[in-house]
């Protein structure tokens, strides 16, 4: 057993004499892309442009004005002292000749910021851009319309839209501006902002805001601006919900996360819902969301929110529904929503939305009972070590129901991580009283193979260690009046790359700062999910692809053994075969290529005198498909 010496600091003792605190941060945090989802935009609607700028004329147009000139920077960030303004009008060429900001087709001439191309290096914190007055006297349901490219990337940027009625003076956000694209992706997104009450005002100006956080960013593009009178009735459901999303974050007695994968032991009534925006010019009244949840494919029924009694143009809440359904098997469980309200919709093609997640249960098949958040495919990744922001990175499991142990967290590592790097994952208790510490693995050496998988195979599952844990017993028993922090954590310099997949309900994320081994607990919306799941049932060590299709690996006869031992296997086709030992700490201790071997039953004479005394895995390849067992050495 190694001796772990933590530099960190993040692990407490193990007896609760001493309970952690942790800083709380609503800050957003952004992985590097490894892929990107389309993302959702609000449709355009409506008729003739009552306000309209194309930026055609190829310079700024007459009336609109910006936020006060920039400081240029060298390459090192130091003031130049020679100032330049912040906006500017050009093409895609002009925009991206730092190599940055790569705005997509479709938008020819524009109106742009961006703080690392030509005249900038600049810091721009807070830099805007204002229509001139428009008099909206006489008007009713409006909505701006525009186009924009906001990729957030390189660095924590923040994009929205603010609206004054009072000749500039002071100014009222109406839109958060989404982050879409990345470097190689560019997104133009196609955004309706209903503009409510402001309409019928005879001094309305508009600005578009973008700071780059401090740090080097790209940009905030803008294009085809147009204030329109929108449909009168144009409900939209902006997003589905498979939790009580309004639930507080440190209330441990609900559950305010969205679980993609949820052991059937910690199935609970669901709570659905949808965010529901009013995209149309006049008020919706006795808004209802309508669910329908699906089973393995079969109805569990239709269940229905209570009304909602109005919703102004331009507003935007969620409802939700009161199932009182339980999950009752493992499998897929889908939720079909749909908002309506009393009068026709215009569009309703935008009132639908979906939700699916997987039930687990114990068996190998059926997911070794994980709990996880994230979306199961690697989209992005955040880098772990000494070196680097963040030193561990963790996600919160919230415990509804009595009676469940947890083994070990599962871990995907994203491609650029250093195989043979060592990790540890870490059990933290989170109630009312703080932190404590619950259970802890031996370092665990990455393997090439635990790197970069795809679907459910890019989970490599890490156990508890009984000696290192001590005097806390392992696996771990979990009370359902505490939630969970399952937080992996690189106590040396090589890179390790944790990956991220979908997004957390606020206060599902958590970092580990290098330098003191503090924790910080991430309370906005929309941060990534990182791809770490809690076990709650035993699972081989570090084995990542546990499918059959086929192939049949049979228990070794003796275990535990001495000696020599026989390991039977059956091949529906021939195939070439490997055979390996893995050890406790997921490290590959003996390799055997069996070359290829023919459709039928075979057998494996395994002499153990070269193992030293402990548990192993043991691990059969053939083609595609890996199987695995556990065994035992004794002297």
């Amino acid at each position: 057993m190694k001796k772990i010496y933590l530099s960190m600091g993040l692990l407490v003792v193990a007896s609760g004499s001493y309970a952690q605190s942790r800083v709380i941060s609503g800050t957003a945090l952004h992985p590097v892309h490894v892929d990107l989802t389309e993302p959702s935009v609000q449709h355009r609607s409506g008729g003739t442009c009552v306000f309209s700028e194309d930026f055609q004329g190829g310079v700024m147009p007459a009336g609109w004005t910006m936020s006060a000139d920039v400081e240029q920077l060298d390459g090192n960030g130091n003031p130049l002292g020679t100032f330049v303004p912040p906006w500017q009008v050009g093409d895609s060429a002009l925009c991206n000749n730092g190599g940055f900001f790569n705005v997509p087709a479709g938008m020819d001439l524009f109106a742009f910021c961006n703080d690392d191309g030509p005249p900038c290096d600049c810091s721009m914190s807070m830099v805007w851009l204002s229509t001139p007055s428009i008099d909206l006297s006489g008007f009713a349901g409006l909505g701006l319309q525009f186009e924009c490219l906001n990729d957030g990337l390189y660095a924590t940027t923040a994009a929205g839209v603010e609206a004054s009625t009072d000749g500039g003076a002071t100014w009222t956000s109406i839109y958060t501006i989404a982050e879409a694209g990345d470097a190689n992706d560019a997104v133009l997104q196609n955004i309706t902002v209903p503009l409510g009450t402001l309409a019928g005002q005879p001094d309305v100006r508009l600005r578009w805001t973008w700071d780059d956080g401090g740090g080097w960013g790209t940009g905030l593009a803008i294009d085809n601006v147009c204030i329109v009178e929108l449909d009168p009735y144009d409900l939209a459901l902006n997003k589905p919900f498979l939790s009580d999303a309004s639930a507080f974050y440190e209330d441990y007695t609900l559950v305010n996360q969205e679980y993609t994968h949820m052991a059937l032991e910690q199935a609970y009534p669901m709570i659905v819902g949808a965010e529901v925006i009013n995209n149309g010019g006049s008020d919706q009244t006795n808004i209802v969301v309508t669910a329908e949840i699906f089973e393995g494919g079969v109805s569990q029924g239709t269940f229905t929110s209570a009304p909602y009694a109005l919703l102004a143009p331009g507003a935007l809440d969620s409802i939700f529904v009161t199932t009182n359904w339980t999950p009752t098997m493992t499998g897929t469980v889908t939720v079909e929503l749909s908002v309506d309200g009393d009068n026709a919709d215009i569009d309703p093609s935008d009132n639908t939305g979906s939700g699916t997640f997987t039930v687990t249960g114990p068996s190998q098949a059926d997911g070794y009972s994980n709990m996880g958040l994230d979306d199961n495919a690697l989209q992005g990744f955040f880098e772990i070590s000494q070196g680097s922001t963040y030193s561990g990175m963790g996600t919160r499991t919230e415990i509804q129901n009595a009676g469940s142990m947890a083994y070990g967290i599962g871990v995907a590592f994203a491609t650029g991580t250093t195989a043979g790097a060592a990790v540890q994952v870490t059990l933290l208790q989170d109630n009312a009283n703080g932190l404590e510490t619950m259970a802890v693995s031996d370092l665990f050496e990455i393997q090439g193979w635990h790197i970069g998988g795809t679907g459910n195979d890019n989970i490599v599952f890490i156990p508890f260690d009984a000696i290192l844990s001590d005097p806390n017993p392992v696996p771990v028993m979990l009370d359902p009046a505490n939630d969970y922090i399952s937080v992996v954590e690189n106590p040396g310099t090589e890179v390790v790359r944790i990956g991220s997949s979908g997004n957390l309900n606020p206060g599902g994320l958590f970092s580990v700062d290098p330098a003191d081994g503090s924790l910080t607990q991430y309370i906005g919306t929309g941060n990534p999910a990182v791809m770490t799941r809690l076990f709650l049932a035993d699972a081989p060590v570090g084995i990542t692809d546990l499918t059959s299709n086929g192939l049949s690996l049979g228990p070794n006869m003796p275990n535990p053994f001495t000696g020599l031992t026989t390991i039977p296997y059956t091949l529906q086709e021939a195939s070439e075969v490997t055979f390996e030992v893995i050890d406790m700490a997921g490290k590959s201790v003996m390799i055997k290529q069996l070359g290829n071997r023919p459709a039928g039953s075979h057998l494996i004479d395994l002499d153990g005198a070269p193992l030293a005394p402990g548990a192993y895995q043991y691990v059969l390849t053939a083609g595609q498909d890996r199987l695995a067992r556990r065994m035992i050495v004794t002297r």
